[in-house]
């Protein structure tokens, strides 16, 4: 991995409107397949929590991390929110998947997006 990349961007404000990855000069701050395999391998479950959650597609662990470190000078990963709902590739390959009637335990155990199930819970 440090053969491959020398750095990682920590600027992630460049992202897909539609899928929510980041992209251009800030795609440097995602980490490609082979690298998620060897930091799995390596049990560097904290650091994919990092790569793959408020750097990568989570705008709002993005957001409290920023607000974290700004406040207090760095951020922590147990005081970011674990709400899977806000990652935007998540929602997007579930939607995808439920549109091909596929059923998915991505996102929630449902058969429905969590946008729907958000509604539901908010009209009763």
């Amino acid at each position: 991995m440090l053969a491959k990349k020398n750095r990682y961007a920590i600027d992630i404000e460049d992202t897909e409107l539609k899928s929510g990855q980041v992209k251009g000069e800030s795609k440097v701050a995602s980490i490609s397949d082979p690298e998620t395999f060897f930091l799995t391998a390596l049990n560097a479950h904290k650091a994919l929590e990092e790569f793959l959650g408020p750097r990568s597609d989570n705008q709002l662990k993005k957001n409290e991390m920023y607000r974290q470190i700004a406040r207090d000078g760095f951020s922590t990963l147990e005081n970011l929110t674990k709400d899977v709902t806000q990652s935007t590739t998540l929602n997007t390959m579930n939607t995808y998947l439920l549109a091909s009637g596929i059923r998915s335990d991505l996102v929630v155990d449902s058969l429905k997006t969590a946008y729907t199930i958000d509604q539901i819970v908010k009209e009763k």
